[in-house]
């Protein structure tokens, strides 16, 4: 970026993981990314003020396979990601930039068939996962202060075209 605030010249780094795919920015310069090669990963990374990327925690299996989409809470402490297979991982993200899975298994929640989108409210208390594969339905969270999930249902009926995710 230059002195502006107007975008610079391009950068690339190196993924921790394979296939980057999904991203999400958190608070204190901190970058989550989830990599969708088998059997699926998340990295989380630290953005230097000179524009480096450092890698804080490679690549944390998520052990659910084509993890696309990303979030992190506004307190930096929790990271999910919407995995392909049907499913949320949850990360607990430590000071140092560490994560790791809240679930052993890396399910925090089972949405089934589809995940195609997620996104947190404006308070980082809910999470919402937009299932179009089989069911067309919107699934609620309420994110605890460890870190899981609580269901608070689905709201199916969606139309069938429906692919994004934005919530308030």
């Amino acid at each position: 970026m230059n002195a502006n605030g107007a975008a610079g010249a391009r950068t690339s780094f190196t993924s921790a993981g394979g296939t980057p795919f999904g991203f999400a920015f958190g608070p204190r310069h901190v970058l989550l990314v989830s990599e969708a090669a088998a059997p699926g990963s998340a990295s989380f990374y630290i953005l230097g003020r000179d524009g480096d990327l450092r890698v804080a925690s490679g690549a944390v299996l998520t052990h659910q396979g084509a993890p696309c989409w990303a979030v992190v809470t506004n307190d930096g402490r929790f990271g999910f990601t919407g995995n392909g297979s049907g499913s949320v991982s949850g990360f607990a993200i430590a000071g140092d930039g560490a994560i790791s899975l809240i679930e052993p298994n890396g399910a925090s929640a089972l949405i089934g068939a589809g995940v195609n989108d997620i996104a947190l409210s404006h308070n980082s208390r809910y999470l919402y996962v937009l299932q179009t594969g089989g069911a067309q339905a919107l699934h609620a969270f309420r994110i605890e202060r460890d870190g899981h999930l609580a269901p608070l249902g689905p709201v199916g009926g969606l139309p069938a075209g429906t692919r994004g995710l934005a919530a308030f």
